[in-house]
């Protein structure tokens, strides 16, 4: 078995962010007996989104549907039709009220937009908008989704609206040379310094907001996650190694579930 396609399988689909989001909406501060079953939906609601953007730009792409029935797509497509049956599965058993629905419904239309329309279209074409709308569906389906099937406020835990948001602008100096110009994003618009002033100051607030909103365990596995989230741009930087922060996700999930594992 070949285990370093496999890792690559994993990673190209986008496998650990979905597990990422899932976990960070489990150890968020709130009780329910099918929260299991949510984090696995909402893992593969993240799965779903970014294959079928992934498949979407493939297709415009080729030109035509005929294109993606070669081989080189058969792995995106038996992958997506198992995520899709097994995330409408999910969706029945979970059992939502109205405002879950609607909630999802807004999600479901911002990612269509964002990746089925044809850019002049999509709301990612909102001149300095697009991280907003990124790091505004991550809150809305890692934290108010949850907070809302659990009966609390759905405004607990929207701070982390912050550290995706960080993501989101460091993804788009990523792409700094492959966005159009029309699209304004945070990088094309200011320098980098003031890039990195506004990472820090998201990072620093993310920390404050989860030491008076979630106690002394989030407030350390903040602090972890922001201090990997700084290591990956120090890499991308100053070694000129690929942009990972994405991972800054799975180091808050991780270090929050084992802290609150090893404490409670």
């Amino acid at each position: 078995m070949n285990f370093s396609r496999i890792a690559r399988y994993f990673q190209k689909h986008y496998f650990l962010l979905a597990f990422s989001a899932g976990l960070i909406s489990y150890t968020l501060p709130y009780s329910n007996q099918k929260k299991g079953l949510l984090c696995v939906f909402i893992s593969l609601a993240v799965l779903l989104a970014y294959n079928a953007h992934k498949l979407f730009k493939w297709l415009r792409e080729e030109g035509s549907y005929a294109g993606l029935q070669s081989k080189r797509f058969l792995p995106t497509r038996i992958l997506f039709f198992v995520a899709t049956l097994a995330f409408l599965w999910l969706g029945i058993l979970l059992d939502f009220r109205w405002n879950e629905y609607f909630l999802l419904s807004i999600l479901l239309l911002l990612s269509l937009s964002y990746s089925f329309l044809r850019p002049q279209l999509s709301i990612r074409s909102i001149p300095y908008l697009k991280s907003f709308f990124i790091a505004l569906s991550w809150t809305s389906l890692c934290c108010a989704l949850p907070m809302s099937y659990s009966n609390k406020a759905i405004y607990n835990g929207s701070f982390f609206f912050i550290l995706f948001y960080a993501l989101a602008v460091s993804s788009d100096y990523r792409d700094l040379r492959i966005d159009p110009i029309e699209l304004k994003t945070i990088p094309q618009v200011v320098p980098r310094k003031a890039l990195l002033v506004l990472i820090f100051s998201c990072l620093l607030a993310f920390v404050a907001f989860n030491l008076y909103f979630f106690g002394t365990l989030f407030f350390i596995a903040a602090i972890l996650s922001s201090l990997a989230f700084l290591y990956y741009l120090f890499q991308y930087f100053v070694l000129k190694k690929e942009l990972n922060t994405d991972r800054t996700l799975l180091v808050f999930g991780l270090s929050a579930f084992i802290l609150q594992v090893y404490f409670r």
